[in-house]
C-alpha cells in the first residue's frame, strides 16, 4: 500500500507508516471523509524536521527530497505496529524486532534455492546415484543387490532390462547327507553368484538285531536294532492269544437254564463261554383242528422238564368260489353260501359273462292275415325266416314287417304265390334289440305260413 501522507510505498499489513509516523487509519479514515486531503503547514514542518530533511517553506514545492546512498544523514523509520521509532533495527515502543527488506529478499531467495535443490535431488540426482550404484554392483559380481535397486527404480533409464534372474546349472560341490547329518548340493550362476541346495537327512537303517523278547499271552515283547551310526529302535511285538484249551468245569444246559464251560490257559487265565438254553422237546397231548369260523388249539408238553403249552391255532376263514350265472358262491371248506348264482344277463342273445346262448327260436304261425305283438329281440345278430303255403285259388299275396314298437322297419319281405309256385321261403337278417315289438303278416286267406326268429351270432 502507498501512505497516502508522505506517499511512500508501505506493506499491506501496515498500522502505522515507518517514514511519516502517521497511523494509517486515520489517513484511511481522512480520505474516506473527504475526496481531498490537504495537510497543514505546521504537519508538513513536522514531518520534515522528523525525516532532516530541510526546512519546510510553503514557497517551495511540497515534495520530499530523498538521500542520496552517499548521503551520512541517517532516514528515521518508524514502527509499522505501534507507531514509535525504529533504531538499530529494534522498535524504541514496542521493543519488536525489525529485519531490513533486503535482509527478507535474500532469506527468501536462499529458500527458493533450497527447495529447487531439494526437488531436484529427488526427481534426478538420487535415482541417478542409485542407478550407478546398481551398476557397480553388477560389475562386482553382486547381482541380488543390484536387482533389489534396480527393481526399486522401475522404470528409470533401462533398470528394468538390466534385472539380472540367476541361472544355477553349474554344479560346484555336493556333500551327501547321512542319518545324522544334511547334505547339500553348490550350485553357480554364470555370473559368479552360487546358491546351496539343502539334501535332508537319510532315513536310519536298522540292519543289526541288537535284542529280542519274545511276547507271550500275558506281556508284549520287542525287538531292538541298530543303525550303523549307533541309533537304536524298538519294534514292539503285540501280546498272543490266550490258548485256552484245559477244560476245568462244564455245565450241560437244560430247556430252562443255560449252561457253561470254564477252560484255562497254560498261564493260569480262566476263560468262561456260556451254552444258550436247550429248545423244549414238546409232544403233541390234544389237538382241536380250526373250523371256518372258529379258532382251534392244541396242548402240548415238554418231555424234559415236564412244562405244559396250550398254542391257540388261528381259524381257517371262508374260502369263497366265485359266483356264476348258474350256481351262488359258496365255500370249499364248509359249503356256506355267500351269495347266490348272478343269473344271465339275457339283455343279450348270448351272456356276456358265461357264453351261453339264452335266446330260444321264436316260431309264430297262422293262415291269413295277422298281428304279433310284444316281440321282445334281445341284443345279437338274427334271422327271420318264413315260409307259406297257397292253399287253393290261382293266386296270393304274402308281406311279413318285423317292425320296433314305432313302426319303423326292423326287417321286411314282399311277395306272390302262383298256382304253379304253390309254396315259397323268404328269409331277412336283422341286429336286435327289438323291445315290445310287433310282426305285421299280410296274407289272403288261402295262404298258411310260418315265421322263425333264430340267433345267428
Amino acid at each position: 500500500m502507498v501512505c497516502k501522507n508522505c506517499k511512500h510505498e508501505l506493506p499491506d499489513d501496515s498500522v502505522f507508516c515507518q517514514y511519516c509516523g502517521q497511523r494509517i487509519e486515520d489517513i484511511n479514515k481522512t480520505s474516506r471523509d473527504s475526496a481531498y486531503f490537504t495537510p497543514s503547514d505546521e504537519d508538513k514542518k513536522s514531518v520534515f524536521k522528523d525525516n532532516n530533511i530541510g526546512d519546510y517553506s510553503s514557497s517551495e514545492p511540497q515534495e520530499t527530497k530523498r538521500m542520496d546512498k552517499g548521503s551520512k544523514r541517517r532516514k528515521i523509520k518508524y514502527c509499522v505496529r505501534c507507531g514509535g521509532r525504529i533504531e538499530d533495527s529494534h522498535c524504541t515502543s514496542c521493543g519488536r524486532h525489525v529485519f531490513p527488506a533486503k535482509t527478507i529478499i535474500i532469506i527468501a531467495l536462499l529458500v527458493l534455492l533450497l527447495s529447487a535443490i531439494a526437488i531436484l535431488s529427488v526427481f534426478y540426482l538420487v535415482p541417478e546415484i542409485k542407478y550407478q550404484k546398481a551398476i557397480a554392483l553388477m560389475k562386482e559380481d553382486r547381482c541380488d543387490e543390484a536387482n533389489q535397486i534396480f527393481t526399486e527404480l522401475k522404470d528409470y533409464k533401462d533398470s528394468i532390462s538390466r534385472i539380472h534372474t540367476h541361472d544355477y546349472s553349474t554344479s560346484v560341490s555336493r556333500f551327501e547327507p547321512t542319518c545324522t547329518s544334511e547334505g547339500y548340493i553348490e550350485k553357480s550362476c554364470t555370473c559368479g553368484a552360487t546358491t546351496k541346495i539343502v539334501l535332508p537327512k537319510a532315513e536310519h537303517v536298522y540292519a543289526v538285531e541288537t535284542k529280542r523278547v519274545e511276547p507271550t499271552c500275558t506281556w508284549a515283547g520287542y525287538i531292538e536294532k541298530s543303525c550303523t551310526c549307533g541309533a537304536t529302535t524298538k519294534i514292539v511285538l503285540q501280546k498272543i492269544a490266550h490258548e485256552y484249551d484245559v477244560v476245568i468245569n462244564r455245565v450241560e444246559p437244560t430247556c430252562t437254564s443255560a449252561g457253561y464251560i470254564e477252560k484255562s490257559c497254560t498261564c493260569g487265565d480262566v476263560k468262561k463261554t456260556v451254552l444258550p438254553q436247550i429248545e423244549h422237546a414238546y409232544l403233541i397231548e390234544a389237538r382241536t383242528e380250526p373250523t371256518c369260523e372258529n379258532d382251534g388249539y392244541e396242548v402240548k408238553k415238554c418231555q424234559n422238564c415236564g412244562k405244559t403249552e396250550r398254542q391257540q391255532i388261528p381259524k381257517l376263514g371262508h374260502n369263497f368260489t366265485v359266483a356264476t350265472c348258474t350256481s351262488g358262491s359258496v365255500c370249499t371248506r364248509c359249503w356256506k353260501q355267500n351269495s347266490p348264482a348272478l343269473g344271465h344277463d339275457l339283455s343279450w342273445a348270448k351272456c356276456p359273462r358265461c357264453g351261453e346262448i339264452t335266446f330260444s327260436t321264436l316260431t309264430y304261425s297262422g293262415t291269413g292275415s295277422k298281428v304279433i305283438k310284444n316281440v321282445f329281440i334281445p341284443k345279437g345278430n338274427f334271422l327271420m325266416t318264413g315260409i307259406a303255403s297257397l292253399n287253393n285259388g290261382a293266386s296270393g299275396s304274402f308281406y311279413v314287417y318285423l317292425n320296433y314298437a314305432d313302426s319303423r322297419h326292423v326287417a321286411y319281405w314282399i311277395d306272390t304265390l302262383f298256382s304253379f309256385n304253390p309254396k315259397i321261403e323268404k328269409a331277412a337278417g336283422f341286429i336286435g334289440p327289438v323291445n315290445s315289438g310287433y310282426i305285421e303278416v299280410n296274407a289272403g286267406s288261402n295262404i298258411s305260413w310260418s315265421i322263425t326268429i333264430e340267433y345267428t351270432g
